[in-house]
């Protein structure tokens, strides 16, 4: 049952919807500061300002 479960938090879909859950509430959350995230970054405890950019494959 554990094998399971790792396959499916492991499964490329699952990696995209947390992708794109995290995106969008860190987007909403800053969007008066204009943040952009790209493709497959995450991001964990952090502060923006004004007009910043986080490009893909950055963590």
């Amino acid at each position: 049952m554990f094998n399971d479960f790792l396959r499916l938090f492991k499964n490329p879909l699952t990696i995209w919807l947390k992708w794109l859950l995290l995106k969008s509430l860190l987007e909403l959350r800053n969007r008066r500061n204009r943040l952009t995230i790209g493709y497959l970054a995450f991001l964990k405890e952090c502060k923006f300002g004004y007009c910043n950019s986080v490009y893909e494959h950055s963590t």
